[in-house]
């Protein structure tokens, strides 16, 4: 197929794209079922696609697009003359510029991504502490964490399922059954053998080969107060070491303290959707744990990105609601 002519792809062509050249965070969240495609391009390495939803008649872009480098313009035009507005949630700062200066995009910071060198990762110093006590509370409880691949959510209990204090999100986290191509799986047990959470890790891509990882769907009993995210995913980034595995992004804390700040990238940002959501931060804590996801990805350490909300208007608030609904109330 020409590059000029535009396609849907399933979500196994998606796959096998993202697996190489899917190197943002989001990538791997693209491969979710109910979630449409518009691609250029022909082959697995000759293709780029843009993962999208529509919701209240609104255009939600997943991330940015996937595939390769030379065709992210050629699919980002021929997509935009179908949808001219809309709205790219969870973009990095080099993709925002692209589609500032392209294409006319306002870009508003909405959170802080944590990027980890897993060659010099250790769990040494006072910010880790957290991260210590819980692994040494799973090794005192008998709890085992191991990569399984092959686990089968079926076979988890429902008494289990009961101890989940929150709902289950979409689209901008992926469905529990989330696995992907090139996906792994790490999961916490206890003495008995019964699964007390897990973590995924999709690959990220790049020039055809896995550069890192990132969790995409974590969920962990409340039975374990020490933190089992923070055991689990320190027991992958100890096999990820061994391996050596380049390094892992622990995906976005949304309104994270840095969200904002004076740098010429703020400069095409929108003031009022900034201050709207600098308030939410705020006021917000009561439906949405803002702090304690920010908390949790920071008592890793590493670089602090900053992510990227991609609109047209100045304050586009109706696709911002239709990204919510889509998260909380949307097709499971």
């Amino acid at each position: 197929m020409p590059s000029s002519v535009a396609t849907s792809l399933s979500v196994t062509q998606r796959a096998r794209i993202a697996v190489r050249h899917g190197h943002h965070a989001q990538a791997g969240g693209t491969l979710q079922t109910g979630l449409s495609s518009h691609a250029v391009g022909h082959g697995d390495d000759d293709t780029a696609y843009v993962a999208f939803a529509r919701c209240f008649g609104c255009t939600l872009v997943l991330g940015e697009p996937v595939g390769a480098p030379h065709l992210i313009d050629d699919v980002v035009d021929s997509f935009l003359r179908e949808h001219p507005r809309a709205l790219f949630f969870q973009t990095s700062s080099a993709f925002a510029q692209r589609l500032h200066v392209r294409h006319g995009y306002r870009t508003t910071p909405i959170g802080i991504e944590r990027m980890l060198d897993v060659s010099t990762w250790n769990t040494r110093g006072r910010r880790k502490q957290s991260i210590r006590s819980a692994v040494n509370g799973a090794r005192n409880n008998g709890i085992a964490i191991a990569e399984d691949n092959e686990l089968d959510l079926n076979t988890v209990s429902p008494a289990w399922w009961r101890t989940r204090r929150r709902r289950t999100l979409r689209f901008l986290v992926p469905p529990q059954r989330h696995r992907p191509l090139g996906a792994r799986t790490f999961v916490a047990k206890d003495s008995a053998g019964d699964i007390l959470g897990f973590v995924t890790f999709d690959a990220l891509g790049e020039a055809g080969n896995i550069i890192g990882y990132t969790p995409s769907v974590s969920l962990a009993s409340s039975r374990f107060r020490p933190g089992l995210w923070y055991a689990i995913v320190a027991a992958a980034l100890e096999v990820f070491q061994r391996e050596g595995v380049c390094s892992v992004n622990l995906g976005l804390a949304p309104l994270a303290d840095g969200t904002f700040g004076n740098s010429v990238d703020d400069d095409n940002a929108s003031l009022l959707l900034t201050t709207a959501l600098r308030v939410l931060r705020v006021v917000g804590g009561a439906v949405y744990n803002f702090k304690g996801i920010e908390h949790a990805k920071a008592r890793f350490e590493g670089s602090a990105q900053r992510s990227w909300l991609c609109h047209r208007g100045v304050l586009p608030w109706w696709s911002l609601f239709a990204v919510l609904w889509r998260t909380w109330r949307g097709p499971r």
